[in-house]
C-alpha cells in the first residue's frame, strides 16, 4: 500500500488518491518507507551509463497490437476499455487531512463535450491545485519519459516506473502527470524518492483556454517489465489501466472489473 503523511505546512495542503500536492513539506513514516523501498532522506541517484529502466526499454515490435491500441488510445475506446478503462465507481475518504476533492472521476465520458468525439473517456483523474503547486511523486521510481509535445491535450508531462521493490505491491506500475507548468528538468532514468518534487501544476496542453489548472494524474500496470517508448506515451508491455483510487487499496485485487463489482461499503478509499 502506498501512502504519503504529510507534514502541516504555511500553505496549500492537498493530498489525492496515491498523488501527493505540497507547497513546502512533506515525511513518510518510517513503515511507510521501509515498505516502499524508499529513504524519505535519500538523495537522487543518476546512474552512469544505462539506467536499470532504460535497459528494459523495448521497440514497439515487443508491444501487442490490442495493448498498444489501448494504451495509446486508438481507434476508438474498445481496447482501452478491454483493458480497464472502465468506471469503477471508487471514490476517496481522506483520514486526518483538509484535501481537495477529485473533481474530474475516472473514466468520465466526455464524448460531445468541448468539441470532442465518441472517443473521449477520462483516462485518469483530475484534481485542481493552483499554478505552481509542487507536484510530487506517489512512490520511489525512475524517470522513463518526459514530453512537451506541441498541440497535445495532455501538455507538458512526466512518466515515473515504480518496481515491486519500491512500492510493495505484486506489480510495475507506471504514473503519469500531465499538463504541468514546464518540463521538469529530472533526467531520464533519475531515481526519485517517494514525496520528491517532480513537476508544478499548471494548464499545459491543447483546450486550456476551456479547463482550469489542475493535475491530471493517470496509472498502468503490468507484470512485466519491458515498456516501449512511443512519441508522448509509455506503453508497458501487458499494460492495463488502473483506476488511481485503487492504488491505495490495503490488499489485492486492483483491476476495474474487480473494483466495479465490489459492494458500496468497500468503494470509498482510505487516504491517509
Amino acid at each position: 500500500m502506498i501512502r504519503i503523511l504529510l507534514l502541516k505546512a504555511a500553505g496549500i495542503r492537498l493530498v489525492l488518491g496515491g498523488l501527493a500536492l505540497v507547497t513546502i513539506l512533506w515525511a513518510a513514516s518510517a513503515a511507510i518507507a521501509q515498505m516502499s523501498g524508499a529513504d524519505p532522506g535519500e538523495s537522487k541517484a543518476k546512474g552512469k551509463g544505462k539506467s536499470k529502466g532504460e535497459g528494459d526499454l523495448i521497440g514497439r515490435q515487443g508491444i501487442g497490437p490490442e495493448v498498444m491500441k489501448a494504451i495509446m488510445r486508438m481507434q476508438g475506446t474498445e481496447q482501452a476499455v478491454e483493458r480497464g478503462m472502465i468506471a469503477t465507481g471508487l471514490t476517496a475518504t481522506f483520514v486526518g487531512a483538509n484535501c481537495h476533492e477529485v473533481d474530474e472521476s475516472w473514466a468520465v465520458n466526455y464524448a460531445g463535450l468541448a468539441g470532442r468525439g465518441s472517443d473521449a473517456l477520462h483516462g485518469g483523474i483530475d484534481i485542481f491545485a493552483p499554478r505552481g503547486t509542487p507536484v510530487l511523486a506517489v512512490a520511489a521510481g525512475e524517470v522513463v519519459a518526459k514530453y512537451d509535445p506541441a498541440n497535445s491535450l495532455q501538455g507538458i508531462q512526466i512518466h515515473l516506473r515504480h518496481s515491486p521493490e519500491d512500492t510493495g505491491l505484486p506489480m510495475w506500475i507506471y504514473t503519469q502527470y500531465t499538463h504541468l507548468l514546464e518540463l521538469p528538468e529530472l533526467p531520464i532514468g533519475t531515481r526519485v524518492r517517494l514525496g520528491e518534487v517532480i513537476g508544478k501544476n499548471a494548464n499545459t496542453g491543447k483546450g486550456a483556454d476551456k479547463r482550469r489548472d489542475a493535475l491530471h494524474f493517470a496509472v498502468i500496470y503490468t507484470s512485466s517489465p519491458k515498456y516501449y517508448r512511443e512519441d508522448n506515451m509509455i506503453v508497458p508491455q501487458d499494460g492495463w489501466w488502473m483506476d488511481p483510487h485503487a492504488l491505495y487499496r490495503a490488499a489485492p485485487p486492483y483491476d476495474s472489473v474487480s473494483m466495479k463489482a465490489l459492494p458500496a461499503s468497500e468503494k470509498r478509499i482510505a487516504i491517509p
